[in-house]
């Protein structure tokens, strides 16, 4: 699937790497944009939303959680159940850039 360009997109990649920047961890965009479009993505299918709707829960506190998973931070499990974070998804996360990063 083809990556998407958008200002929301934009804003999130833009919070994704100042997030890995802070810990000075350079990503390329291009898969910044990418694992914010998986993401997207997945929420949507996951609660039956449309895209647009979707943009509601890629919120900053979810961006902080993608960078901490693909830094391997071990974020305290109670703070995160109560964000509702997916515990499995660190894994996907993982994979994900895994994936992308060999097809480049």
């Amino acid at each position: 699937m083809a990556t998407r360009r958008s200002p929301w997109l934009n804003d999130r990649i833009d919070l994704l790497l100042a997030e890995l920047g802070d810990r000075e961890m350079v990503l390329p965009e291009d898969v910044a944009r990418q694992v914010i479009s998986d993401q997207h993505d997945e929420v949507a299918a996951r609660m039956g939303l449309g895209r647009r709707a979707a943009h509601n829960y890629v919120t900053d506190d979810v961006i902080a959680d993608l960078a901490a998973e693909i830094l391997g931070i071990n974020d305290s499990a109670d703070s995160k159940e109560e964000r509702g974070v997916d515990r499995g998804r660190a894994t996907t996360t993982s994979q994900t850039l895994t994936e992308i990063c060999a097809g480049s």
